[in-house]
């Protein structure tokens, strides 16, 4: 199965702002890290622009993870409906994050966790 180019944007998008999270580096530092903009890593992050493979390549080795973590392995339709239908959800989720307390955050996870037995 080959995937679109939108698919594969959203994907490493979210791989890049879920660890970049992760990790506690704001996007303005990260942006200026990377030598771009912050309007234009918010851009990636949301799959709407595409990031050249030399960036993704920076975008590894400042995140100290290896290249293939932010890439994509489907191999079947079933697979690309599944990363389809879950990259929107832990993107809402983490967005969130900054304005929770603690007990809301694991009342959050837990309903996520719930959720993802589901899918």
């Amino acid at each position: 199965m080959i995937m679109e180019k939108h698919d594969v944007n959203i994907y490493i998008g979210n791989q890049i702002e879920v660890e970049r999270i992760s990790q506690e580096i704001s996007q303005t530092n990260f942006a200026k890290e990377l030598g771009m903009s912050r309007s234009s890593l918010c851009n990636v992050e949301k799959g709407v622009q595409t990031l050249p493979i030399y960036k993704l390549y920076t975008v590894a080795s400042l995140l100290g993870k290896p290249i293939e973590f932010f890439l994509p392995n489907v191999d079947t339709d079933k697979e690309v409906e599944k990363l389809q239908s879950k990259i929107d959800i832990p993107i809402y989720l983490l967005k969130k994050l900054s304005k929770l307390n603690h007990r809301a955050l694991e009342e959050m996870i837990r309903f996520y966790d719930r959720w993802e037995l589901k899918g």
